[in-house]
């Protein structure tokens, strides 16, 4: 199960575009047929012929003429300084370092769901690869308590991805989806057909070397499985070895109070290469930082988020998959990163 398609069909699920100073969006894979394109938070579903034009076999979707549909200018994504209201001021729409010096399009509310489109269409299903598949004999302990169906703790720490951010549901908007903490948790509920035990600790805005002062929290009940997703705060002012010290160091406080435990250790989507604190580099050093710890322990396993959105960068814009326009995944990219761990956690046949 994934929450991006169905395998089986070929049909691709609310897949996220964003016209973003262009009458044209590209969609990951060659579409057969646009099923439907739809703006969530207005509830307005665009139309064949009047609002865009595609053809068959092709990723592209084009901006018919006089479509309801209406580009983002690139004035409102890359705003002059005296327009911006910039971060932390609570009504902030921009935030300066871009590597080019221009002020980039930020929002912690809506502004990107709002002007971000999802569409429905059928693909060849032999391009919907399985993109994280599940290590044979990789937390077996938890595989093996959802499978008998008994209860999973499951407990997650980590920054403001995992908090919830850019999510519909945390920022109250219409389609309300929930982050992909919950969405794992729901998965696992209806795949195993058992109670899942979620709770979620994860604190915007910190990073790893934060995890010891919420200890004693997420660890009281002790989890079955512990979730560790920290990393894009990581990236400027922390050296890649330095992060997997200390990602090692929360996982052996935590085998010593909560024996048995295992851990899911989350790779990190990638932010916006124009934003000079998370320019590329740092991403793919710390996502071989965390393979190298997962590889080296036998109660640990690599949630690989990167990978797979990168893929998805090579094939379409930043602005199609961001919540906030710098370091935040919208509903689509919430759903790529509960899609990689329900992987690694679904029983093989």
């Amino acid at each position: 199960m994934n929450y991006l398609w169905d395998q089986a069909s070929g049909v691709v699920k609310d897949e996220s575009i964003m016209f973003a100073g262009t009458n044209h969006a590209e969609l990951a894979y060659p579409a057969v047929k646009i099923i439907s394109l739809t703006n969530t938070v207005s509830g307005i579903t665009y139309l064949p012929g009047k609002d865009f034009l595609h053809i068959k076999g092709n990723c592209s979707i084009e901006l018919a003429p006089g479509s309801r549909i209406v580009p983002v200018p690139m004035e409102e994504l890359y705003p002059p300084t005296e327009k911006c209201i910039f971060y932390p001021n609570k009504n902030a729409n921009a935030l300066p370092s871009g590597i080019d010096q221009r002020n980039l399009r930020f929002s912690s509310k809506d502004f990107f769901l709002a002007n971000q489109f999802e569409v429905d269409y059928q693909t060849d299903s032999e391009l919907l690869i399985d993109f994280a598949p599940r290590q044979k004999g990789t937390l077996r302990r938890s595989i093996d308590k959802l499978r008998k169906k008994e209860s999973l703790r499951l407990t997650f720490i980590g920054d403001s991805i995992t908090e919830g951010w850019n999510a519909s549901k945390f920022v109250k908007v219409h389609p309300f989806r929930p982050c992909y903490a919950e969405q794992l948790a729901i998965g696992l509920e209806k795949n195993y057909q058992t109670k899942v035990i979620y709770r979620n600790y994860a604190i915007g805005g910190t990073g790893c070397r934060q995890a010891v002062e919420i200890e004693e929290k997420y660890l009281a009940e002790p989890p079955d499985l512990l979730v560790i997703a920290y990393g894009m705060n990581d990236f400027n002012g922390m050296t890649a070895d330095h992060f997997g010290e200390v990602i090692s160091s929360i996982m052996a406080r935590a085998r010593k109070r909560c024996p048995g435990i295992e851990f899911l250790l989350v790779s990190s989507m990638p932010g916006n290469r124009e934003w000079a604190p998370t320019r590329p580099g740092p991403d793919a050093r710390f996502h071989a930082e965390l393979k190298a710890v997962a590889e080296t322990v036998s109660d640990a396993a690599l949630a690989d988020v990167r990978t797979p959105w990168i893929d998805l960068l090579n094939r379409k814009k930043f602005f199609d998959m961001t919540g906030n326009g710098v370091n935040h995944p919208n509903d689509y990219g919430h759903r790529l990163y509960a899609s990689v761990l329900l992987s690694l956690l679904t029983e093989e046949e």
